[in-house]
């Protein structure tokens, strides 16, 4: 049973750029050689819940994505990818810092300063089963490094100290599995998609993602791209106990040589 309940809007930043591999657009073709770099946003709105063992609180996540851009001090986001023939190597990289204050609604009055920091690093290795004329379906596996740092502290009159305060350090592996998939309209446009599955228990209890979204080619070297974003986990060890939904719009701009 949950006593009070914090509402703190920096902690549902904790995934404020999780990704998976690649960015939906640097698909690999059926060449010898080439290869793809994009740097991306992704602006999710957040659901989710962290307990701590502070004060018998718990920790609410609740963020739009105004306020995550409200937060967010500093942040990088880009993607990778390298194929040979119809295998492709493929790689992620998001890091992100938030802080924000937040209340608890209850007598008397408490305050909060949340700060987080989330590195996530993405290594895995696609086959290309289908890459014809730009059409692609591409299954792939990797590797998933996720570290989460997260402090919360209390503030009160009423405290001898002033403050009270909690920290959740945690970090994980995460197996993962999916498919990619591209079909052309036309010379400019293409549509993608992403649908993965990972954790299995292994890091998170389970983490799970789905992505559509569109491009458009620029030229023959850039593209830029436009989707939406649906990502989960869960992740159950020690102090930590994490819930996350995120959902939200994607844009990005890819670079092909």
């Amino acid at each position: 049973m949950k006593a009070n309940v914090l509402k703190s809007k920096p902690l549902s930043a904790l995934a404020a750029g999780v990704l998976a591999l690649g960015l939906g657009g640097a698909g690999a073709q059926a060449e010898e050689v080439g290869g793809a770099v994009a740097l991306y946003g992704w602006l999710p709105s957040m659901r989710g819940e962290t307990p701590f063992n502070l004060a018998g609180r718990t920790v609410e996540t609740e963020m739009s994505a105004n306020d995550l851009l409200e937060s967010l001090q500093f942040g990088v986001m880009a993607a990778g990818e390298i194929h040979y023939g119809r295998v492709s190597f493929l790689g992620d990289l998001i890091y992100a810092s938030l802080a924000n204050d937040g209340t608890i609604p209850v007598a008397p009055a408490w305050t909060t300063d949340v700060k987080t920091k989330m590195l996530m690093t993405t290594f895995g290795v696609g086959y290309a089963a289908y890459a014809e004329k730009g059409y692609l379906v591409q299954p792939y596996a990797g590797l998933r490094y996720v570290m989460v740092d997260t402090d919360v502290k209390l503030k009160n009159a009423n405290l001898p100290a002033g403050s009270v305060g909690g920290d959740v350090d945690t970090h994980w592996w995460d197996p993962v599995v999916g498919v990619r998939g591209r079909v052309p309209l036309n010379d400019k446009w293409t549509l993608g998609g992403i649908a993965e599955l990972g954790g299995f228990g292994a890091g998170s209890d389970v983490t799970w993602q789905l992505y559509a979204g569109a491009e458009y080619a620029i030229s023959e070297r850039f593209t830029t791209n436009v989707g939406y974003r649906y990502l989960g986990v869960r992740y159950s060890v020690g102090p930590a106990d994490l819930k996350l939904d995120m959902y939200g719009p994607l844009l990005g701009m890819t670079y092909r040589f």
